[in-house]
């Protein structure tokens, strides 16, 4: 009795969790039958399978010669259209791609079903139906096209034309909108970097490399009922999945700065080239457990980018290291304290910081650790009877980090 009390609190307590907003990652499969002459033709059999996974759906057609399948995992399908007195129509290479509806035309000829007429999906067979703006890349495409990163999300999305980059790609934006207006999903799951703000539009908690993605697509405009409430532009990555036979691959990304040439700017000042090493590995592999019924992908990256940056410091002149700070005035004041000294000709004044904490009861020395830790003299001075508190520290002349 005990334990069934235990069991019900935690399925209360799993149902209680909040549940994130999701996008279905899915697409549609939608058509027409019709025989030659172009009459509609309806109780035809339609039996979609994707070959590689052996997912199947079945419709059948309409009064009216339509059919639709919805929730179809995208992929490459092959569709067969059957019905007594006709010869089985076969497309192959139909391929359905997340948030679309393809519309396909099957068309009978009359014979007998055993006899088979094939068309490939290419013979523009394949139409989209869908009203939203955008675009989609799936397929081996995404590995080899050329991008500025093995990011998915910067090396895809700042190819679109609706992608704007103002400074960074994380500040990216889509269409001038800000952040809020910007959804991403991987498998459907938002993934973004706290949904709803302005701030870092395209940034997102997991960033995987283009070889765990199997298809990517944009849409900025006219998004289906799916999408509604979950932002104005819509970005939709869908990863890999295993097959019935084995499949993966490795892979490298390298950059090294001695391919590349120095900056304007520090040639200008007459600096070295920085280190700048980018080097990223990993491999994939995807595959059967149960054949037709259950697979697995997996992938591993590895990201190493030692570098170096060069920066410009101010550091103090020796006057200053040893406490004498020169200032020039608004106007040349008519008396001073002690530990100030004014140059009337020059316009200038120099105060005494050592001086200055001792004439207020404070103690002022060189601090021999921060300067022996740094190469140089370091500054301190520290006053009881006065506002002045303060330390100073001169860096060298090069300094390397």
């Amino acid at each position: 009795m005990r334990f069934r009390t235990l069991l019900a609190v935690a399925l209360l307590a799993c149902l209680s969790i909040p549940l994130y907003s999701q996008v279905n990652p899915t697409g549609n499969l939608s058509g027409t039958v019709t025989d030659s002459s172009g009459a509609i033709v309806p109780n035809a059999s339609i039996d979609v399978l994707e070959q590689s996974t052996g997912t199947k759906y079945h419709s059948v057609s309409r009064n009216d010669g339509q059919f639709f399948i919805g929730n179809v995992r995208p992929g490459t399908y092959e569709v067969n259209v059957t019905l007594s007195g006709f010869q089985t129509a076969a497309y192959h290479n139909v391929q359905v791609v997340v948030g679309q509806t393809y519309d396909l035309k099957a068309v009978l000829q009359p014979g007998q079903v055993t006899s088979t007429v094939t068309v490939e999906a290419g013979q523009q067979l394949l139409e989209t139906t869908q009203s939203s703006v955008g675009m989609t890349v799936s397929g081996s495409l995404i590995t080899t096209i050329p991008t500025p990163s093995n990011s998915a999300l910067f090396g895809l999305a700042l190819m679109s034309s609706d992608v704007q980059t103002i400074g960074g790609p994380r500040q990216s934006s889509a269409d001038g909108l800000p952040g809020g207006a910007v959804n991403i999903t991987y498998d459907g799951i938002s993934a973004q970097w706290q949904p709803g703000k302005s701030g870092d539009p395209l940034f997102t908690m997991i960033s995987p490399n283009i070889d765990a993605v199997s298809e990517f697509s944009i849409s900025s405009a006219a998004s289906s009922a799916a999408d509604s409430g979950q932002g104005a532009v819509q970005l939709k990555f869908v990863t890999p999945r295993g097959t019935n036979q084995f499949h993966g691959g490795v892979w490298e990304y390298f950059r090294n700065d001695d391919l590349n040439s120095n900056y304007y700017f520090n040639n200008l000042a007459g600096l070295p080239r920085q280190t700048m090493r980018y080097h990223q590995f990993g491999g994939k592999i995807g595959g059967p457990i149960w054949k037709d019924k259950l697979f697995f992908f997996a992938d591993l990256s590895v990201w190493l980018r030692p570098q170096a940056t060069a920066r410009t410091r101010t550091i103090l002149s020796q006057a200053a290291a040893s406490g004498l700070y020169t200032y020039s005035p608004i106007s040349m004041p008519g008396s001073t304290p002690s530990w100030v000294n004014c140059n009337q000709a020059a316009g200038t004044c120099t105060a005494n910081l050592l001086q200055m904490a001792a004439t207020y009861g404070g103690a002022s020395k060189i601090d021999s650790v921060i300067g022996s830790a740094l190469g140089a003299n370091a500054i301190c001075g520290f006053g009881t009877g006065g506002p002045y508190v303060g330390c100073s520290f001169a860096l060298p002349a090069k300094h390397h980090i």
